[in-house]
């Protein structure tokens, strides 16, 4: 979900998640069993992760400011950002990546926020260098201090917004700069054959602040002799005003054709905000050209059982007591997976995880408005055959 910390209501839409209005729910369990296919000879584990990391803020009061109210919205948005407390959610976020330990992270929403002396009512182009929080350099250090090194492979940098807020030193300029990442595991590092980053062509202008773009990032890396393409990735809401799906609808066009040609076992991860949860073909219109037109396969999806995987959304504040998640929106798809004879890569299991009390931070926030998606595959391997394994 986008939460652009804030510029005008238009820019906030832009950024914002589909659906806040949900009560609280029971926490999902949404762990598959591990034991059908545990000790399969001949065969390596290939574990993957995505989260959305959550900007930390919420447009609501800039949709509802009264005229000439702007000043007074950003600054309580800019506070959302200082009370949702990325430093100290960077810890819980840390704490279930090294419980997954996986090879591969795709990131999205990974904020750099920067401050600068005021000059927005002159000149609005975005000048802030102070940086305040840089939330990729926050969750790597988090890792590290926990004994987990893991290297930002690719980073994209798409909006870059600036506004105006009342902070205790005065009028500042605060700098919003959005990025998709992808990290991968110190170990595998040496073993990066290619990495990308792009900017998707359609986005949204907001005179004069710039356009609301998103973006993607990949790399391709070797793991136990195969190399894979990982793609990370943040495609746009479905009900910006006027222009409702169209620009997700363009991007996820765009995305696919970037990956037409591509061979290499590919897994494509991220927030494709395309609620396949509601069971409304008109908010699954992305999801369906993923997964119908351009044959990736929803590693969540099981046949005999397939738990909801709620993903979205925590309340903004992130102090809500029990998960609030109703829409499933981030998604682990892949295409061309190995196959050795006629056995296939299958998926060992896949969780939802940030989405349990526990994993909440000492003073109450949950780690994301977002649940991070992880799947482990278990790829076929040369030696011995062990086709009669089933999912």
């Amino acid at each position: 979900m986008k939460r652009l910390f804030a510029l005008i209501g238009a820019t906030l839409v832009a950024a914002g998640c589909a659906d806040r209005g949900v009560v609280d729910v029971a926490t999902q369990h949404t762990g598959q069993p591990e034991a059908t296919a545990v000790g399969v000879p001949g065969s390596s584990g290939l574990t993957v992760m995505t989260w959305n990391v959550y900007y930390g803020t919420d447009p609501t009061p800039i949709l509802a400011a009264a005229p000439g109210a702007f000043l007074d919205s950003t600054t309580i948005v800019w506070q959302r950002v200082i009370n949702t407390n990325f430093p100290e959610r960077a810890q819980a976020l840390a704490r279930a990546i090294a419980a997954n330990r996986p090879e591969l992270v795709g990131v999205q929403e990974a904020a750099l926020y920067r401050k600068g002396p005021s000059d927005f009512f002159v000149n609005p182009t975005p000048n802030a260098e102070t940086v305040v929080y840089d939330f990729l350099d926050l969750l790597t250090d988090a890792l590290q201090a926990r004994g987990l090194h893991y290297v930002v492979a690719a980073a994209d940098s798409t909006s870059d917004l600036e506004v105006p807020v009342n902070t205790e030193s005065g009028l500042e300029d605060v700098r919003l700069t959005d990025r998709d990442a992808v990290l991968v595991r110190a170990d595998l590092v040496q073993d990066i054959v290619a990495t990308a980053h792009g900017t998707y062509t359609v986005g949204i202008p907001i005179p004069p602040l710039g356009p609301i773009s998103e973006g993607w990032s990949s790399v391709d890396v070797k793991v136990r002799g195969q190399t894979y393409r990982f793609v990370s990735t943040h495609l746009e809401v479905q009900d910006f005003p006027g222009v409702g799906d169209a620009v997700q609808v363009a991007q996820v066009v765009e995305l696919l054709g970037s990956l037409s040609g591509v061979t290499l076992p590919t897994i494509l991860v991220g927030d494709f905000n395309s609620d396949v949860h509601s069971g409304d073909p008109l908010k699954t219109r992305s999801y369906d050209s993923i997964t119908v037109a351009a044959g990736f396969r929803d590693s969540w999806v099981r046949p005999f059982r397939t738990p909801p995987g709620l993903t979205c959304c925590q309340r903004a504040d992130l102090l809500n007591r029990f998960s609030t998640f109703n829409q499933r929106v981030d998604f682990i798809f892949t295409r061309n997976m190995p196959q050795v004879g006629h056995v296939g890569t299958l998926v060992l299991a896949r969780k939802v995880v940030g989405d349990d009390r526990g994993d909440r931070t000492r003073s109450g926030l949950w780690p994301s408005d977002h649940g991070g998606v992880v799947a482990t595959f278990l790829t076929p391997a040369l030696g011995p055959h062990w086709g009669e394994v089933a999912e």
